[in-house]
């Protein structure tokens, strides 16, 4: 569709949700620009999302107002919404990691994924990683925001494995991409 409003979002998430229990959440992500950013409390508000504010996070993980840039990436839509509450309002585009995997999605016109790095939503201290793709207007080819997957990495490996027994086995999954090497998940514990 055109516009994604907060019914279909959630009636189109729902199943996948159910089909893919490795997801941590689904979020619809709009590209703002600085001159639709006031009215975007209004437009939450009347999707049912009252308290709606974006943000961004200092290098304290603390709560702040968005700086201003030529566009904004808010978690505007996100389910399960109950265990996601707290990352409703974040701007993506506001954190050097997603902010390059938002320009690798928006360039390549295809799906990118961050490096492992912490959620906004996380209590402990596993880390995640989100699968952007971009969602471009029919008409203009403009980049209107991104449908994001969020992985828990741990969780995701460990629902992959829960049939393997792993007795005597190290297992390890990591990134190479980027000539990087980047450990997502082991089930070794160094002594």
């Amino acid at each position: 569709s055109e516009t994604v409003d907060h019914r279909e979002f959630t009636l189109l998430t729902r199943s996948l949700l159910e089909e893919h229990p490795e997801l941590q959440a689904l979020s619809w992500n709009p590209r703002i620009t600085p001159s639709q950013l006031p009215n975007l409390s209004d437009m939450a508000k009347a999707q049912a999302l009252p308290g709606f504010n974006v943000f961004q996070l200092n290098a304290a993980e603390q709560i702040e107002n968005v700086t201003p840039r030529d566009d904004y990436f808010p978690i505007l839509f996100i389910a399960p919404s109950a265990s996601n509450q707290p990352a409703l309002g974040y701007d993506i585009g506001s954190e050097p990691l997603r902010r390059r995997a938002i320009e690798a999605a928006r360039s390549g016109k295809q799906v990118s994924m961050t490096p492992p790095l912490r959620l906004v939503q996380e209590t402990a201290s596993q880390q995640g990683v989100l699968i952007l793709a971009p969602v471009f207007a029919a008409s203009t080819d403009e980049l209107t925001g991104f449908t994001v997957a969020v992985v828990r990495t741990d969780d995701m490996v460990e629902k992959a494995l829960m049939h393997v027994k792993k007795d005597g086995f190290v297992i390890s999954v990591r990134d190479i991409t980027d000539n990087t090497d980047t450990l997502l998940y082991s089930n070794h514990q160094p002594a």
